[in-house]
């Protein structure tokens, strides 16, 4: 997973891509064992989902875009393709719930 700000989420919107963000926050412990999870399936990932970009947004950097999404409560990950939401998942998700999400996009 990549870090993302808001000017290359509008951009990444705009061009239509397949991705997935993280919204999530430094102080968020569920956040942190996520990324723990990323971390150990993120080669897998891209493997096995090429044309799915990874990424995150700490919600604290900017708090009102998040709020643009609807975002209440971190973690929450959105799958985006064609420049709209496809997909939602909110709360500490194991790698098997990751991967299912992927697999949906």
């Amino acid at each position: 997973m990549k870090k993302i700000i808001k000017e290359e989420l509008v951009k990444n919107l705009e061009n239509n891509q397949t991705f997935v963000v993280k919204f999530e926050a430094d102080w968020c412990g569920p956040c942190k064992m996520m990324t723990q999870t990323f971390n150990q399936i993120d080669g897998e990932l891209e493997e096995s989902y090429p044309n799915v970009g990874s990424y995150f947004f700490n919600i604290d950097n900017d708090v009102e875009y998040a709020k643009s999404f609807g975002i209440r409560g971190v973690p929450t990950m959105i799958g985006f393709k064609n420049g709209k939401e496809v997909s939602r998942k909110v709360g500490l998700l194991g790698e098997e719930q990751i991967k299912e999400f992927y697999s949906a996009l």
